[in-house]
């Protein structure tokens, strides 16, 4: 019995509840500039703010809503000043989705990213212009991302303590056939069918003749 009990305290010592995973995106905010440049969400518990010089809300339209399934996302006056994003607990990741990557259209924004932990110790760092931008702890507490090069950037979702998946758009529904072209396949069948008896009733004809 002293055994198992001490057998299972060690097992409960070394276990630990997996890290909460959230996503944000700016589907629910509205368009514009942000109160006091300070944006402020609560994610499982956890939150998570949004600073930078002239925080906005915007739109990018066309070829990127429907490539992302979104419609807003998160930018600074001239899409070029540095965004900061805390957190009010360390996490284990920090992944941001980058739109403007030459997939939608041409264009191909690079962004610079940092993460700190609650020391300010510097924990990973990226320069890309892929789609998906992730940073690795464990425990940052802050991040910052900066525009590279004068190409502006914008953010398209966040996601910490797990990997971001950007929305697929819905595969095209199968067209539903209508009254008229299932006539047409109606008279196609019967075309067929007469067709068909037609063939046997010369074989009989051939038969009989024979």
């Amino acid at each position: 019995m002293k055994k198992c009990s001490v057998a299972l305290v060690s097992l409960m010592i070394g276990w630990a509840p997996a890290a909460f995973a959230g996503t944000v995106d700016f589907e629910d905010q509205d368009y514009g500039l942000v109160a006091g440049n300070t944006l402020v969400v609560e994610v499982g518990g956890i939150t998570v703010t949004f600073t930078g010089e002239g925080l906005q809300i915007r739109t990018l339209g066309g070829n990127f809503d429907s490539t992302y399934c979104q419609t807003k996302y998160l930018s600074t006056s001239g899409d070029s000043q540095q965004i900061t994003v805390t957190f009010s607990e360390g996490v284990d990741d920090v992944t941001i989705l980058n739109p403007i990557n030459g997939t939608a259209t041409a264009e191909v924004d690079e962004i610079a990213g940092n993460a700190y932990d609650s020391g300010d110790a510097l924990l990973d760092s990226f320069s890309s212009t892929g789609d998906i931008d992730p940073l690795v702890g464990p425990g940052i507490t802050r991040v910052t991302y900066d525009d590279v090069g004068g190409t502006g950037y914008v953010i398209g979702a966040l996601s910490f303590n797990g990997p971001l998946v950007p929305c697929q758009p819905a595969a095209p529904a199968a067209p539903v056939p209508t009254t008229g072209s299932l006539g047409l396949w109606i008279l196609i069948g019967l075309l067929l069918l007469i067709g068909l008896l037609g063939m046997q009733v010369r074989r009989r004809r051939t038969t009989a003749a024979n």
